[in-house]
């Protein structure tokens, strides 16, 4: 289903489990899908490089609630302005 903007299978499966466990860190995660950790961690960059989720800084690290795929394919008119250029576009 999200595939069409460049989600996998794998990598969807694991952004569905993330919707009903946020906060979890990856080898949870891993345990709940069957899946390798070192496995999941590329899942969860391609996630993240997505805007579909965020990590912590934590040890270990936690990831927390996707954010939904309506509000993070939305496109802003401010996308990649600076705070400086926001400013002058309101000009």
């Amino acid at each position: 289903m999200l595939e069409t903007v460049g989600v996998e299978p794998p990598d969807e499966e694991a952004y569905r489990a993330l919707l009903s466990a946020p906060g979890c860190d990856v080898r949870d995660l891993a345990e709940q899908l069957g899946r390798d950790e070192r496995d999941l961690a590329d899942t969860v960059g391609r996630l993240e490089k997505l805007g579909l989720l965020t990590t912590t800084s934590d040890d270990p690290v936690r990831l927390l609630r996707p954010v939904p795929m309506s509000r993070s394919m939305r496109w802003s008119p401010y996308d990649g302005l600076s705070s400086t250029g926001f400013a002058r576009r309101l000009e």
